[in-house]
């Protein structure tokens, strides 16, 4: 898929990329097996309230290291990319948290779609995280991505005193 994603990337947002690029596609897929293969060893057994407590604690720091990455423009995922493409393409008008939950909603829904053409469950492709994911991860990364592009933290993050 992010290869796929790529082809845009290097049409219309070829700022986007850099080294952050590379090393997500790369390493994000693996990194998130592994703390699946963690989390599911922990915490199969354990409540409703419990698991959900933990997606809202795992999507506020999801959120957080995804405005961790892109705010010192390293370069982002193909997939990032088109949330930051479509807010600076529409010069502002489309808000990054805007654009997030677009692109989400819209990758579920193609998701659905697929799924119910192969005739499956659709309730176990969606599921409260989905749309918690859904419309939370914008809002989320958006604020992160705002207390860090503003003075005085962005000035003890991103700039050195010499």
């Amino acid at each position: 898929m992010n290869a796929a994603l790529f082809i845009p990337v290097l049409l219309w947002g070829r700022k986007t990329i850099g080294l952050g690029t590379a090393a997500n596609m790369i390493f994000v897929g693996y990194l998130s097996d592994a703390i699946l293969f963690i989390m599911n060893g922990l915490f199969n057994e354990s409540t409703l309230a419990i698991r959900l407590m933990i997606m809202v604690v795992a999507m506020v720091i999801a959120s957080f290291g995804v405005a961790c990455y892109i705010v010192p423009e390293l370069g982002v995922a193909p997939y990032d990319a088109l949330q930051l493409m479509i807010e600076q393409h529409s010069k502002g008008k489309i808000s990054y948290r805007a654009a997030r939950i677009g692109c989400d909603g819209l990758c579920i829904a193609l998701g659905v779609i697929a799924w119910l053409a192969a005739d499956g469950k659709l309730l176990s492709l969606v599921g409260i995280g989905t749309i918690g994911n859904v419309l939370m991860m914008g809002p989320i990364i958006q604020f992160f991505k705002d207390r860090m592009t503003t003075p005085p933290f962005q000035q003890t993050l991103f700039q050195s005193n010499s």
